[in-house]
């Protein structure tokens, strides 16, 4: 990994700390949710609302603003693939 993606990694992760209240274990509950989700193929718009309905809503919007920059990135280097 390179610095510039220590860095960002860094920063995702304490924005997503942040919007859970700093509460360490809710992040890792979230992650294996995320991990079983993705696994699973859950489509982002129920991932979001769990996300809000069994986290918070601030980590809600900011995975929601991750996706979309993931969504955009991909878009960009795959045109024609959406």
């Amino acid at each position: 990994m390179d610095t510039q993606s220590t860095i960002d990694n860094i920063r995702v992760k304490t924005a997503l700390l942040e919007s859970l209240n700093w509460d360490e274990e809710l992040m890792e509950s979230l992650f294996e949710y995320l991990d079983a989700s993705f696994v699973n193929l859950t489509p982002i718009d129920v991932i979001i609302e769990n996300v809000s309905m069994y986290y918070t809503s601030q980590a809600a919007i900011f995975l929601e603003s991750l996706f979309e920059d993931a969504a955009i990135k991909n878009a960009e280097l795959n045109p024609g693939f959406l």
